[in-house]
């Protein structure tokens, strides 16, 4: 079958080049005759910019903290009071089941603080606990 579909391929590609007058005279050439026009004439190309540390400005990427949490769970509620005061996205899993299946979220409370490129996971209330007496202090 995907023998007979590729050859099927080839054979209207091949329709379609003779049709549209275009051949391909030499093997080696990089270009498709057209009407007896080869290649793409260009003008002048310009020097490519030069680019120096000056022209660069490397700004810091945002962290971004998502906590999810369910409505029937104890430990989610301590974690929010955890975590109260500080600047994060309060995710209910089970209205947000997408987004939890993104983030890889099997259990309530985790909190995720991304900065685009990384990803970093603190799962239960006693790990949450452990990052606001470490981290935040």
């Amino acid at each position: 079958m995907k023998k007979k579909l590729a050859m099927l391929v080839a054979g209207t590609l091949a329709a379609s080049m003779l049709l549209s007058g275009c051949s391909s005279n030499d093997a080696s050439n990089d270009y498709v005759t057209v009407g007896g026009y080869k290649g793409i004439e260009v003008d002048d190309v310009e020097e490519p910019a030069e680019v120096t540390d000056d022209d660069v400005k490397i700004e810091p990427v945002e962290t971004h903290k998502y906590l999810f949490t369910t409505n029937t769970c104890p430990n989610c509620r301590m974690a929010k009071k955890m975590l109260e005061g500080e600047d994060l996205e309060i995710i209910d899993a089970e209205k947000n089941p997408d987004m939890a299946r993104q983030f890889g979220i099997m259990q309530a409370p985790t909190l995720v603080i991304t900065d685009g490129e990384h990803l970093k996971k603190y799962v239960n209330a006693s790990n949450i606990q452990k990052y606001v007496d470490e981290e935040l202090d």
